[in-house]
């Protein structure tokens, strides 16, 4: 038997203790207690209901609230938390569109310039095209 279920297993037994010592207790009490107490206790309790039933009730509708405020609470953070999540595919998806619409751009045309009797190459070596649009000087 492991700590834990020792642990249980003592808190069961104190428990049913304290229970079958408050059944006795009152079992002896109402044997024993004279009929002027027991009306006493009748009249007390009868007084005592409505209290005790108001009381159940304003409780009980607090507890409903706070639900019904926890529920919201949820909503709200799901609602928030998928909006994050549409945010951020929707940014993706400006990434992508703008990745294929760089992708779908020609670029620059490229000028050869074949030099005519250079060895190596059937018409010579390739001048690659100048950035600054610059005439190119042979």
């Amino acid at each position: 038997m492991s700590q834990r279920e020792k642990i249980i297993f003592g808190l069961g037994a104190v428990g049913l203790i304290l229970v079958v010592a408050l059944v006795g207790g009152v079992v002896y009490a109402l044997l024993k207690a004279s009929v002027t107490t027991l009306r006493w206790w009748a009249g007390l309790m009868t007084a005592a209901l409505p209290v005790g039933l108001t009381v159940a009730y304003a409780l009980g509708r607090q507890a409903a609230r706070e639900r019904i405020a926890g529920v919201h609470q949820g909503i709200e953070a799901v609602t928030a938390a998928a909006a994050r999540t549409v945010d951020t595919a929707r940014q993706a998806a400006a990434v992508r569109a703008e990745a294929a619409r760089q992708m779908r751009r020609p670029g620059p045309a490229i000028q050869q310039v074949f030099l005519p009797g250079m060895p190596g190459t059937p018409g010579g070596p390739v001048i690659l095209p100048v950035a600054s649009q610059e005439e190119v000087e042979l």
